[in-house]
């Protein structure tokens, strides 16, 4: 779980920016959250759904606008996982490189020097 940026806090930017979530939605039977709701309770407020990866063009097939969620390992915080997990590094890495060749596309998590799709 990240502590920096708790779940309602990451879940009111999720739904402020407009983002879909895509693949496992953890935060719904983590332990740790039963008192908060699950970003997949708030997604309706704006128009958000849970989408299947791989994943691109979400939005008006030209944007893709996409939050993940990833199990914290046991070294660090889960604000760290992006930097600590290769599945999110995968998918990091992967974003940016389709997004060279046009719209992006956020794949699911992988080894983090796999190929991308």
């Amino acid at each position: 779980v990240d502590t920096y940026i708790m779940p309602p806090i990451a879940n009111a930017t999720t739904l402020s920016f407009g983002l879909d979530v895509g693949g496992t939605v953890l935060d719904v039977d983590h332990p740790d959250l039963q008192d908060v709701r699950s970003v997949l309770e708030v997604l309706p407020f704006s128009g958000g759904e849970a989408l299947s990866l791989p994943a691109q063009g979400n939005v008006d097939g030209e944007v893709t606008a996409i939050v993940t969620q990833h199990a914290q390992d046991a070294i660090e915080d889960g604000h760290e996982v992006a930097f600590q997990t290769d599945g999110a590094k995968y998918q990091y890495r992967c974003f940016l490189e389709s997004w060279l060749e046009g719209v992006p596309v956020v794949p699911s998590p992988a080894g983090e020097w796999d190929d991308c799709p």
